[in-house]
């Protein structure tokens, strides 16, 4: 544990972080999402099982669990923080709170591509045989212009059961996500907390002190911890780089830009894939601060975008949905509010980042 190069005990991490993301590049020309999707699935539920098993056997006060679902900002960083960490501790810690909170759950760029890769999935009318004659009269509307939509009752019903789909698919992924990230919370607590090692990752140690975790169920599993962490950073960096991004920035442009929705789907992969992985090798060999870009990037895109996001949704279902097809009042009421909310917590955190208040 170390070793500069935690997952595989030799060599050199820039190298090594070379390799992986020209590996994850080459896969453009080799290999489909679908196989590194199941992989990454298999591991992943695996981790959460003896994450959970971690949990119980780490013991942790399970009053001050449950008290914990309850959203608070404490009023002050540990004392053990701010006695060994002071960098951390002249961080305000509504920043901190926000930037996790962004982290956690992911960016509006990642959202954007999950919309995008309904066509890879064939999800409702992304499955129709005449999908490229209904995008292109799409393309061709002038402003003002509406594309009519069938509001007889067997596509109504047709709408209902397709968007079963995507919402199966997310409750479960949030769910995961739930229960993930709060073992790690409890397990963070409890084993590098206040009663524990007192440790925070940092720039050069992001997931090593995690493997503790692990390690007191058995020193063994240490090992599947590492194959777990290379499976989740090296299937998001195929999958995303490859796949997702690319229907993140389709979706973006192809409105605007007729090369993007003339051109080969391929085509936009790969620039999408130079770009992404040019940018990776660019910050593995300039040193930039890992902690800063992901701190700044949850901001922007895992919060006040997000806040945008879900403004912009609750816009466009009233605006351009005829009133069958739209949200519940009870989803509006909560998207809207998740909007407000989510977008002033990001105005915050960013004029604190930059130390405007």
């Amino acid at each position: 544990m170390k070793s500069r190069v935690w997952t595989f005990g030799f060599g050199n991490e820039q190298v090594w972080a070379s390799v992986w993301i020209l590996l994850a590049f080459s896969t453009l020309f080799f290999a489909g999402y679908t196989y590194v999707e199941k992989f990454q699935t298999g591991v992943v539920l695996l981790l959460i099982l003896f994450v959970f098993v971690a949990v119980i056997v780490s013991n942790p006060n399970y009053f001050e669990v449950l008290r914990g679902l309850l959203p608070t900002i404490p009023a002050e960083y540990a004392p053990w923080v701010q006695q060994k960490y002071p960098e951390i501790a002249a961080r305000p810690i509504s920043l901190e709170v926000i930037s996790y909170l962004g982290a956690i759950g992911g960016g509006t760029y990642d959202y954007i591509g999950y919309v995008g890769m309904y066509n890879e999935k064939k999800w409702g009318m992304l499955g129709s045989p005449n999908l490229d004659e209904i995008n292109a009269k799409l393309i061709k509307l002038k402003a003002g212009e509406r594309f009519p939509i069938d509001e007889g009752e067997q596509n109504t019903a047709n709408v209902k059961a397709w968007a079963k789909a995507p919402l199966s698919d997310t409750l479960l992924s949030f769910v995961a996500v739930f229960i993930f990230s709060a073992a790690f919370m409890i397990l963070g607590n409890v084993i590098l907390g206040a009663d524990g090692t007192q440790q925070v990752p940092n720039d050069r140690e992001i997931m090593q002190f995690q493997a503790q975790f692990f390690e007191q169920i058995s020193p063994a599993l240490v090992y599947f911890y590492q194959l777990a962490v290379w499976a989740a950073f090296f299937g998001s960096m195929q999958a995303s780089g490859t796949m997702m991004y690319a229907h993140t920035f389709y979706q973006c442009f192809a409105p605007a830009i007729r090369w993007v929705r003339e051109t080969r789907f391929f085509n936009v992969r790969l620039l999408v894939a130079i770009i992404y992985s040019g940018g990776g090798l660019i910050l593995v060999w300039t040193g930039l601060s890992f902690t800063t870009l992901v701190s700044f990037g949850a901001l922007i895109g895992g919060v006040l975008s997000i806040g945008l996001w879900a403004l912009a949704m609750l816009y466009t279902d009233s605006k351009f949905l005829p009133k069958k097809f739209q949200m519940a009042i009870g989803t509006k009421i909560l998207l809207g509010i998740a909007g407000v909310v989510l977008t002033l917590m990001g105005i915050v955190a960013i004029l604190q980042f930059f130390n405007v208040i």
